[in-house]
């Protein structure tokens, strides 16, 4: 198989309301769509990929994406793709887009989901020839920073419609934090919590928010990135001293030598969030949670703010590990959906393995 074309289009989308982290605030989705043509004998098929970017949280831009893809696709044209493995990848682009792994992300998905297509199997299939598909997976809702009153109303509609468990932004202002929690709590009865806070908390913080709301009988399933990046001791004190919830590095995790860093540490966090863009692609998510699985740790799937193509490849990596963490939810935040196919979701369960490649084709 050959590739005959790259082509790359920006995915804008607006939100329904921003979507405000610690550390930044997104209106409308700031990706970009690429889209590659695999010739074989039987023919062409078209695989997608979404370039998702979140500064500061990625250093690229979609600007700095079209650039990347302008710099490096014409010399793939004609070239051959015809293995889902780390190398065969690494040998088609060499070290070209190593320090852009949003670009490199966007253009592996497309190639897989290209070549899963030419092979007639799901995705997932080519990470883990054994994956008994079609799973069941369930999937967190995410409540962004937002005035109180309105997040405890999304709240109440989110569980209306089938979704228990809420990822919950936090790390900006702590007494407000808590305050929001508490309140979304007592409206939405069986609730249960995943705190986000993305690098925004000291150890003592982390352990004040997480303490006073367990005192208060809420259910917290992870704590996601309550320290800085760099302060891995940080997050290991954080679960030394909170046995019973797991903590997960996420922008501590980026790389395979995050990953050692991590297993190195006397009392490892609780587990990692795998996201495609973060690692550079797909092939290289697998991998990394596949040895922190190895390794005791618990998998997360996430993104970043993502449409139903970038939240399918995801929801295809989560098919991958049992007892996954999913937070496959963006897409429901946005104003309007431009494809369809991928997952198969009532509330919070989504169907995952079903079709060719990831399944998702743009909306006529």
């Amino acid at each position: 198989m050959r590739i005959r074309s790259v082509t790359a289009s920006r995915l804008a989308v607006p939100l329904v309301d921003p979507f405000v982290i610690a550390t930044a605030r997104v209106d409308v989705t700031p990706s970009v769509l690429l889209r590659v043509e695999l010739e074989h004998a039987g023919g062409v098929v078209v695989g997608l990929g979404e370039g998702a970017c979140l500064p500061p949280v990625t250093a690229e831009t979609p600007e700095d994406v079209f650039v990347h893809v302008a710099r490096v696709c014409p010399d793939l044209l004609d070239r051959p793709f015809e293995s889902p493995r780390i190398e065969a990848f690494a040998d088609l682009v060499g070290d070209a887009l190593d320090a852009a792994p949003v670009t490199r992300s966007a253009l592996q998905v497309a190639l897989l989901d290209a070549l899963a297509r030419a092979h007639h199997v799901h995705v997932t299939k080519l990470l883990s020839p054994g994956a008994r598909l079609p799973v069941e997976v369930v999937s967190d809702m995410t409540l962004p920073i937002l005035p109180e009153a309105r997040l405890v109303a999304l709240a109440a509609e989110w569980r209306a419609r089938g979704f228990r468990t809420f990822k919950v932004k936090v790390g900006k202002d702590l007494d407000a934090d808590l305050r929001v929690l508490l309140a979304v709590a007592n409206r939405v009865q069986d609730a249960r919590f995943r705190l986000d806070a993305n690098e925004g908390y000291t150890v003592a913080e982390a352990l004040h928010m997480a303490t006073s709301c367990l005192a208060r009988g809420l259910t917290l399933e992870c704590f996601e990135q309550p320290c800085a990046r760099a302060e891995i001791g940080a997050l290991e004190e954080v679960q030394a001293k909170l046995p019973s919830v797991p903590v997960i590095a996420d922008e501590s995790c980026r790389s395979e030598a995050d990953l050692a860093r991590i297993l190195a540490e006397k009392h490892r966090v609780g587990g990692v969030n795998l996201k495609l863009v973060k690692h550079g692609g797909l092939l290289e998510a697998f991998a990394l949670g596949s040895r922190a699985r190895r390794e005791g740790l618990r998998v997360m799937v996430g993104g970043m703010v993502e449409t139903r193509l970038g939240m399918s490849t995801a929801a295809a990596l989560a098919a991958c590990f049992p007892d996954v963490l999913a937070d496959l939810d963006t897409a429901w935040l946005l104003t309007e959906d431009r494809f369809e196919g991928g997952y198969e979701a009532e509330g919070e369960r989504y169907v995952v393995g079903l079709g060719e490649g990831h399944g998702v084709t743009l909306r006529r």
